[in-house]
């Protein structure tokens, strides 16, 4: 079971690292760039910092 829930968090983290790097490049070719999605990049971040320290 712990196993399974260790590949979870691990497929997890390698989204949100994709999802927050893709986030990332997009904000900073957007000029115009709104708060909310630098707010989902610092969400993505602290989510992942979490899911590094249970792996």
């Amino acid at each position: 079971m712990t196993y399974l829930t260790k590949q979870k968090n691990r497929l997890k983290l390698s989204f949100y690292r994709w999802l927050r790097n893709y986030l990332l490049i997009s904000y900073f070719q957007n000029v115009g760039a709104n708060i909310e999605r630098f707010c989902l990049i610092c969400d993505l971040s602290d989510e992942i910092e979490f899911l590094e320290g249970r792996i």
